[in-house]
C-alpha cells in the first residue's frame, strides 16, 4: 500500500502524459507547430517537476502526523532530526538582541524543549522545522532529506544496478535543473516529448522505491508499524 503522497503523484503525473497528447508527434517526425511542441515540452517540465517536490514535501508531512499519532518520545528520535527540528529556533535567539530574547526563550521551550530532556518526553513534531531548508528536489538536496531519517544514500538503496542509479540521478537532475531554468526565465531551454517520457518514468520511479524504503525505515528506526 502506497503513501497518500504517492497516491496524490501518481494521480498527478497523468497530467504529463495529457499534454503530451495535445502536441502527438511521430518519432522523428518535424512537429507540424514547432512553436506549440516547445510550449508543451517546457510545461511538462515545470508541471512534473511541481508534482515531484510536492511529492516530497507531503511524503514527510504524512511521516510526522504518523510519529505524532504513534506518541514518539524525544530519546527515539536521532540527534541529526532534532537539532534540524531546533535549528530554526536557536538561531532566530542567536540573532535577538539579549534583551529582546525572553520571549524568544519562551517560544524555544515550549515548543523544542521537549526535544532535549534526559527523560523519555512526548511532543508534537513539526514537517515545517524539517523541511524549511529545502528549496528544490536536486539530488544532493535528497540524499540530504533522506538521510536525516537514516538512509545513507537514497539512490543506492532503492537501486540494485548502478547504471540504473545513475540513469535515475542523471533524469531527475536533468529536470530540475531544466525546471529551475525555465522559471528563471531561460527562453533556450527545452524538452523534447521523449525527454518528458523519460523524466516522468525517473521521477514515478524514485517516488514508488523512496516510499517503500521510507515506510520500512521508519518500523526500523522508531520500532513501530509500518504507516503504509
Amino acid at each position: 500500500m502506497p503513501s497518500k503522497a504517492l497516491d496524490a503523484l501518481l494521480s498527478s503525473v497523468q497530467e504529463i502524459g495529457y499534454l503530451l497528447k495535445a502536441d502527438a508527434v511521430v518519432p522523428g517526425a518535424v512537429p507540424k507547430d514547432p512553436l506549440r511542441s516547445r510550449a508543451i515540452g517546457r510545461a511538462s517540465v515545470v508541471l512534473l517537476s511541481s508534482h515531484f517536490e510536492r511529492y516530497l514535501f507531503a511524503l514527510f508531512e504524512e511521516v510526522v502526523a504518523y510519529l505524532n499519532l504513534m506518541g514518539i518520545d524525544n530519546l527515539q528520535i536521532p540527534p541529526e532530526l532534532r537539532l534540524l527540528h531546533s535549528k530554526a529556533s536557536i538561531e532566530e535567539i542567536a540573532e535577538t538582541a539579549w534583551n529582546n530574547r525572553a520571549q524568544k526563550l519562551e517560544a524555544f521551550v515550549a515548543s523544542e524543549a521537549w526535544l532535549w530532556t534526559t527523560n523519555a518526553s512526548i511532543g508534537t513534531f513539526s514537517h515545517i522545522h524539517l523541511l524549511d531548508w529545502m528549496k528544490s528536489p536536486k539530488t544532493r538536496n535528497l540524499l540530504r532529506m533522506f538521510k536525516y531519517w537514516g538512509v545513507n544514500d537514497i539512490f543506492q538503496s532503492v537501486t540494485a544496478r548502478s547504471h540504473t542509479r545513475q540513469d535515475l540521478v542523471l533524469r531527475i537532475e536533468e529536470l530540475v535543473d531544466k525546471r529551475n531554468n525555465i522559471a528563471h526565465g531561460d527562453f533556450a531551454t527545452e524538452a523534447t516529448p521523449r525527454e518528458v517520457k523519460l523524466y516522468s518514468l525517473a521521477v514515478t520511479s524514485f517516488c514508488e522505491r523512496a516510499d517503500r524504503r521510507m515506510s520500512i525505515q521508519l518500523s526500523r528506526l522508531f520500532k513501530i508499524t509500518r504507516p503504509w
